[in-house]
């Protein structure tokens, strides 16, 4: 609902009105806002659109949200207007996350003599074994190697003998039977990005990273 300039002695109760259903608006959408974040804790929210429209909100948005606005100072809604930057914007925030939450997962494992996560395929597959990944990273190409999916715990072997009493659906790529372990264990699963920052640049000819885990509770002595 946009303000009017109607003139005359009604225009400031017209201005008035709107500035009413702009508030409630605002209260409407700030309540939503706040629901969702307390039952899905996103990392972030967007904020865009009309610049009053914005500041409205932002005033009535709790704490907890407020502290994820990211602010866009795009109106989408506007004649002409393109949702190009609020895609760029939502597209750029996405990666930085995705990039903290990477470093995070790598920094863990590292973190007192990896006591907070494991490296390379046979730990990182062990520690699936015991549904103790919370954060599995690993990079998306190609890996020769192969892994045995299980009909039930621990979901994956790396030879016929760890099977126990499951049965093995197949031999399955091992990045598709670590994707597939972390999943049935409640574990999160993030890939790294191995394309260069210039697109014109030459690929690295490289091996596969291994994986990399950040798990649920800490194994081993405790290193300083």
């Amino acid at each position: 609902m946009s303000k009017v300039q109607a003139g005359g002695w009604s225009h400031a109760r017209y201005q008035r009105a709107t500035e009413e259903v702009w508030r409630a608006n605002a209260e409407e959408v700030g309540n939503t806002v706040d629901r969702m974040v307390r039952e899905h804790e996103p990392a972030f929210v967007i904020v865009s659109g009309d610049a009053r429209a914005r500041e409205l909100l932002l005033e009535d948005l709790a704490p907890e949200s407020l502290d994820r606005v990211v602010e866009v100072p795009t109106h989408t809604r506007a004649a002409g207007a393109s949702s190009e930057a609020l895609d760029a914007e939502i597209d750029i925030r996405l990666e930085e996350e995705l990039e903290r939450d990477r470093q995070d997962v790598l920094a863990r494992s590292a973190t007192g003599g990896g006591r907070r996560g494991e490296r390379g395929l046979g730990p990182v597959v062990h520690a699936l074994q015991q549904a103790q990944v919370e954060t599995l990273l690993l990079d998306p190409r190609r890996d020769e190697r192969s892994l045995l999916a299980l009909d039930g715990p621990p979901w994956i072997a790396t030879e016929p003998g760890e099977r126990l009493s499951t049965q093995v659906l197949d031999e399955v790529p091992a990045i598709e039977g670590l994707a597939r372990a972390a999943v049935l264990t409640g574990a999160r699963v993030l890939f790294l990005n191995p394309e260069p920052a210039d697109p014109a640049a030459p690929r690295p000819e490289e091996e596969p990273a291994e994986p990399v885990a950040a798990v649920r509770w800490a194994t081993g002595p405790d290193h300083p």
